[in-house]
């Protein structure tokens, strides 16, 4: 999935994370290779000694393999699993080789969703090839049942663990193509995601995504990614232009949502017009839910210069109130 550079401060937060995930899948990747190692050695054992058992009377009329399956009681699944072990083997080589491209999706505009599914059930063929793999090692697997797990493994069928394992997702994006709202699918177990914002975005984009459960970032590169990503459970962050709102919101902050979110910079009423999907009056009222979960004494003013360029004196909560009423009197008359 092709995708922008990432900048260094980035890529340095996100580089254990992507390192821990190609860590466990070299692992998964190396005990396949000893179950065939050791699958080949005892196939060639068992096999050398009916060979010899049988003598001539096995040329050309008995398969010895399936004799020897029979005579030792072993499946014939169990002594045919090595092509699905190599199978399930070259797709997380294949995964490890990608390196950390392969956590990176650019969305160019249509449905997020869905290109977020599929980057997602692209990931997840390594938690299907490690299934594959057990299937195959117990003898459960059934290539109808189970194949197109090699192929894609979709993020609904992820168990807790999975969840738990998976690597960040990045998401490169254009700010007027994106509806962050929908991304609260994905927020579960360990998830963390990353929007690489290019351009104007809604000023809110992630108000909506604030619950107790969820760290949720939105800032400039300075933005804390690191306490993002170590958080143990689920995470967004979107890196946006220097006019949207700058917030932080920890779930272990505190007892209360005001305590939980800090809120570093909140700006004016968005002009009219739609972005991401979302109307004008929309993006609005993300700022008054923003406001509103920060609290008035933790809510910094909107910056505001009059005509003479001095900077005017912060705003009250009545004054912002008046700000927003008259920003949706001018939104009508559009």
């Amino acid at each position: 999935m092709p995708s922008d550079p990432l900048p260094s401060a980035i890529q340095s937060a996100l580089a254990p994370h992507f390192d821990a995930f190609r860590s466990a899948v070299a692992g998964t990747s190396e005990q396949i290779r000893s179950s065939l190692a050791e699958l080949d050695s005892d196939v060639g054992s068992r096999l050398a000694r009916e060979e010899a058992g049988l003598g001539g009377f096995a040329d050309g009329c008995i398969d010895v393999e399936r004799f020897a399956a029979l005579a030792t009681g072993q499946s014939k699944l169990t002594a045919g699993a090595k092509p699905t072990l190599e199978a399930a083997q070259k797709v997380l080589m294949e995964i490890n080789q990608a390196g950390a491209e392969l956590n990176q999706l650019r969305f160019d505009g249509g449905d997020l969703l869905q290109e977020v599914h599929a980057a997602l059930a692209s990931v997840g063929r390594a938690f299907g090839a490690a299934r594959v793999a057990e299937l195959a090692r117990t003898g459960s697997f059934r290539k109808k049942e189970h194949g197109g797990l090699l192929k894609a493994y979709p993020y609904p069928q992820w168990n807790a663990r999975e969840r738990r394992l998976a690597p960040p997702l990045v998401i490169h994006c254009s700010g007027k193509d994106l509806h962050a709202g929908a991304l609260s699918l994905f927020l579960d177990g360990d998830a963390k995601l990353v929007l690489v914002v290019d351009g104007v975005c809604p000023p809110a984009l992630l108000a909506r995504l604030i619950s107790p459960g969820i760290f949720v970032v939105q800032g400039d590169e300075s933005a804390p990614l690191e306490a993002m990503l170590a958080w143990k459970g689920p995470g967004i962050a979107a890196l946006v232009h220097d006019q949207a709102a700058r917030f932080v919101h920890d779930p272990e902050g505190g007892a209360s949502i005001a305590e939980r979110l800090r809120l570093d910079f909140l700006p004016e009423a968005p002009k009219p017009r739609a972005l991401g999907g979302l109307s004008a009056g929309q993006q609005l009222e993300d700022l008054q839910h923003l406001t509103a979960l920060a609290g008035s004494a933790a809510a910094p003013a909107p910056a505001s210069i009059p005509a003479n360029g001095a900077a005017s004196a912060p705003a009250t909560p009545v004054d912002k109130l008046a700000a927003f009423l008259l920003a949706r009197a001018h939104l009508d008359q559009e």
